[in-house]
């Protein structure tokens, strides 16, 4: 058997956050029953993973941001810095130190993926921009369509009973 180490490198990195983001956010908001392929799913394991390694990016220039403009030098000290280290050689000569902080983001990958998961079922479950969008237009309206559908699995709307003078309505499912 053999083993290649840039596939296992790419699984950890990019697919795995991914499937902590969309395990916690099947959590919070129900996933379709509809059959995804392969190349589907993976694609959106894929996605979610590379957006956190995004957001990761982005809060670590942040803080590198406001930490250089605290000590007084302006927001490009620490940029400024790493340019110099060359850090390709840094790197080679300080395995020992460069191999934990590599793992520490790994695992804050992971962890950060977990809290985003949830953060994007919430967003799925309200779905701020869609409603804004279609609460303002009444084009739809005209054409029948009255809402969306979603993601949610039919059974969601057929336990949830409609209210009518705060009277629930009684449902009956025959299954077979």
């Amino acid at each position: 058997m053999k083993i290649d180490l840039s596939t296992i490198f790419l699984i950890i990195v990019a697919v795995i956050p991914g499937l902590f983001a969309q395990r916690s956010r099947n959590l919070v908001t129900p996933h379709s029953l509809a059959e995804q392929g392969i190349s589907a799913e993976l694609a959106e394991l894929v996605a979610l993973g590379i957006s956190t390694h995004g957001i990761l990016v982005y809060l670590t220039v942040v803080i590198f941001a406001f930490l250089g403009w605290l000590l007084g030098d302006g927001p490009n000290y620490f940029f400024h810095t790493f340019k110099l280290l060359h850090s390709g050689e840094w790197c080679a000569d300080h395995i020992a130190i460069v191999a934990p902080i590599a793992a520490t983001y790994i695992f804050f990958s992971f962890l950060l993926s977990h809290w985003l998961g949830f953060i994007y079922g919430v967003w799925r479950l309200n779905s701020p921009i869609t409603t804004m969008l279609r609460g303002k237009t009444n084009w739809l309206k005209r054409f029948g369509v009255t809402g969306l559908l979603g993601e949610r699995p039919i059974i969601y709307e057929v336990l949830n009973p409609e209210l009518e003078d705060s009277t629930a309505k009684s449902i009956f499912v025959d299954l077979k």
